[in-house]
């Protein structure tokens, strides 16, 4: 969607006029309302992040468990709660939901052994400092929810260096699902608002959005005022996130903010949270003097569903671009009636199919009759595509008893490109009325045909399906055979090993490549057996594909894999386990990061780079300080960001040093803005030795690495330099940035 951003002026007075008004924000489904499941294979981030806090239930996973869990068959296309749903999708993942008292937020951990979870975590009451560091930095990578207890008493210890190490981990770790985990863990998120390092300091500005609660109004208000822009850009998301009268309020003052990102970005937030609040200042605004605020505010009360928003969208329909006209064709969804019904069909003939399709969603929201014809109308279409999209909408929009008859026809006709859309699409009449059909497409001349059918026969969740699968795994179609694995071993078949281990000596390549990308999902040795003999495959691919699998397996077993995969003389594979580092963890993380780091790729040294910018420690900045040293630019500039995630006095001297000593100009700009980043009160007055220094040069270099720092403490700064420092050169260097920064700044 393309946003203006909205100009101050008396959005101003309306701002302060609406936080004495009233609020409400829609109230979230409770989270024990049934739904209906749809046919969905994964629960993936989407479902995560969007769709269950729709229905009232927030989900938060614990540091690296597994995001993406598979659907039991038992639970697609049923109707369930949002509370069971999640708690069967988890188990079946092998997680273990842990509820909040309200049944509102959940926190998805894997439970160890208890004696492993005893040898990871007993550094943590050692006498000795040193260790409870260590220990504190390897327990980021512990999913079990017993460590964040441990951590959170751990943030408060006598030694610094080990309270900043537990609070580095439970970050790691997600502080939202510390919060939930761990009510004494919401003291120490609102103590890193103080934190000298913007990332901290973001990173717990968007864990209270996701932990919620009032009491961080407060906390979230201030951070308005927030030195650094990505600190800011956090906030409208925050206050989104809470909800309620006082959070709209604050939105409705950041409207009117005059820093223009921060601006557009609240002007949205409170669009889409709506309520009365947002109402009243998106109506007011419409007599803004500016145009851009009015615009603004018009397209705001449409997508409200606002008729005072209809103008706008008037104009937005006839604009030149296409970006507008599809903004306005959603919105017309959201206002409704039979004028927006008679607006969006004419949108149908946009010459811009992305248009079109706002259109048709529009129409589906408004008038599902409408809708269904402009579906019918696009199967005659002669793009592929667009008549392949629409059948697959007009088959799921349908009675099952209307679906079933153009599944019917459509199976029976002569379009290759339909019947195989057709075969895929089978299972959303229900498991009764699709069986027949689906065994006639097993019979399919047709390879693809059966391919459909497979996926729709593992769609119906029916006991039959695991016997229809395993005959296909004759099939004479490899690709076939290789959707019958996939389909099997997504059921949880019982054959799933034996079959996994069948299709890896498959004479095929297309089935020993599908046998070899699902073995993550054995939950036994046997798949790391697997692995480990796939690695000493003569055949690049292979290989590639199980340094790729091992990202689906969790826990500290995977590093001597990985050590193997890490020398491979293929780069491909290499390169899939560089990309896995900065989720193991362990004690052998260190020595992963450095054989990686040796990689002859350039590209594969600066993603390890950053692997040790996450791993964090006092480890990494003995990596990253070899890093500094490499060949690559591109490796050096990742290692000067990384070095700003590190933190410490020691990194932060180095990031002082490149500054205003790096041969690059691009590095030393990369060093100032990480130092910035890192701890900018810190970052200027270390740069102040060199800004007194009587070298004129070095004075210079001292300037441009202020100016560079993107934080207003460096103004008052440069405006020092500005007037005193002795060369006109330096002065007038100095006075650019301060005329720069104070054109910027709020």
């Amino acid at each position: 969607m393309k946003r203006h951003g909205a100009k101050a002026g008396s959005l101003g007075a309306v701002a302060a006029f609406l936080c004495l008004a009233a609020g409400e924000a829609p109230a979230p489904q409770p989270a024990d309302r049934p739904f209906a499941v749809l046919p969905f294979v994964w629960a993936s981030h989407w479902i995560f992040s969007f769709i269950l806090p729709e229905r009232g239930v927030a989900v938060e996973f614990l540091g690296p468990c597994r995001r993406t869990l598979l659907v039991p068959p038992s639970l697609r296309g049923r109707e369930t709660t949002p509370r069971a749903f999640v708690s069967a999708v988890a188990a079946d993942g092998g997680l273990e939901a842990r509820w909040s008292a309200d049944g509102r937020g959940v926190v998805l951990a894997r439970r160890l052994p208890d004696g492993e979870f005893r040898r990871r975590s007993s550094g943590l009451d050692s006498p000795d400092p040193a260790s409870r560091r260590r220990t504190a930095w390897l327990c980021g990578w512990i999913p079990d929810d017993r460590i964040v207890p441990r951590l959170v008493d751990r943030a408060s210890d006598s030694d610094p260096g080990t309270a900043r190490e537990a609070r580095l981990s439970l970050r790691r770790l997600g502080w939202a699902a510390a919060v939930r985990l761990d009510p004494r863990a919401r003291r120490v998120l609102e103590s890193e608002m103080e934190s000298p390092h913007a990332s901290a300091r973001e990173a717990a500005i968007e864990a209270l959005g996701r932990a919620g609660g009032e009491e961080a109004l407060p906390l979230i208000e201030k951070a308005f005022a927030d030195p650094d822009q990505d600190v800011r850009a956090k906030v409208p998301y925050a206050l989104e996130r809470i909800g309620g009268e006082k959070a709209a309020s604050l939105l409705a003052k950041a409207c009117a903010d005059p820093a223009p990102g921060l601006r557009s970005q609240s002007v949205w937030a409170l669009s889409r949270m709506g309520g009365k609040i947002a109402r009243a200042f998106f109506e007011r605004a419409l007599s803004d003097p500016d145009p851009a605020a009015r615009r603004d505010a018009a397209r705001a009360l449409a997508e409200m569903g606002s008729e005072k928003g209809w103008n706008q969208v008037e104009k937005d329909l006839k604009s030149e671009e296409w970006q507008d006209r599809a903004v306005a064709a959603s919105s017309l969804g959201n206002i409704g009636g039979s004028r927006a019904v008679e607006r969006l069909k004419a949108a149908l003939w946009d010459p811009n199919p992305n248009v079109r399709n706002s259109a048709r969603e529009a129409l589906a929201k408004v008038d599902g009759e409408e809708y269904r014809k402009a579906l019918a109308k696009d199967l005659e279409s002669g793009d592929k595509k667009v008549r392949l999209d629409a059948f697959d909408r007009l088959v799921r929009s349908l009675p099952p008893d209307n679906a079933l008859a153009l599944l019917e026809r459509t199976m029976a006709g002569k379009d290759k490109d339909l019947r195989e859309k057709a075969a895929y699409s089978l299972a959303v009449v229900g498991i009764e009325r699709a069986f027949p059909l689906i065994e006639d497409a097993l019979e399919d001349p047709d390879g693809p045909i059966r391919e459909g059918a497979l996926e729709s026969l593992f769609e119906t969740a029916d006991p039959r399906a695991s016997e229809s699968a395993g005959k296909a795994l004759s099939d004479g179609d490899p690709n076939v055979r290789a959707r019958a694995i996939t389909v099997l071993v997504r059921m949880r078949d019982k054959r799933a090993p034996d079959v996994l281990e069948k299709g890896l000596a498959d004479p095929a390549k297309e089935v020993r490549q599908v046998a070899m990308a699902y073995i993550g999902w054995l939950r036994d040795g046997k798949a790391l057996a697997i692995a480990e003999k796939a690695l000493a495959d003569p055949a690049p691919w292979m290989r590639t594909i199980a340094a790729h699998v091992l990202l689906q397996m969790e826990g500290e077993r995977r590093i001597p894999l990985l050590e193997k995969a890490l020398s491979d003389p293929d780069p491909s594979v290499r390169i899939d386990a560089i990309y896995q580092l900065a989720d193991v963890g362990g004690e052998g993380l260190p020595g992963l990061v450095e054989a990686a780091l040796k990689d002859p790729v350039a590209t594969h040294r600066a993603w390890a780079v950053k692997a040790a910018g996450r791993m964090g420690g006092e480890k990494a900045y003995g990596l990253l300080e070899r890093a500094l040293a490499d060949g690559a630019p591109d490796v050096r500039r990742e290692a000067i960001r990384a070095l700003g995630e590190v933190g410490g006095e020691a990194a932060l001297a180095r990031l002082a040093e490149l500054s205003v000593s790096a041969e690059l100009d691009a590095e030393r700009t990369a060093a100032s803005r990480s130092l910035a980043r890192a701890n900018a009160a810190r970052g200027l007055a270390l740069l102040e030795k060199s800004l007194a220094s009587p070298d004129p040069d070095l004075r210079r270099r001292a300037v441009l690495a202020v100016g560079r720092m993107e934080d207003e403490r460096a103004l008052r700064r440069l405006e020092a330099a500005a007037q005193r420092d002795p060369d006109p050169a330096i002065r007038a260097c100095a006075a650019r940035f301060v005329e720069r920064k104070a054109s910027d700044a709020p």
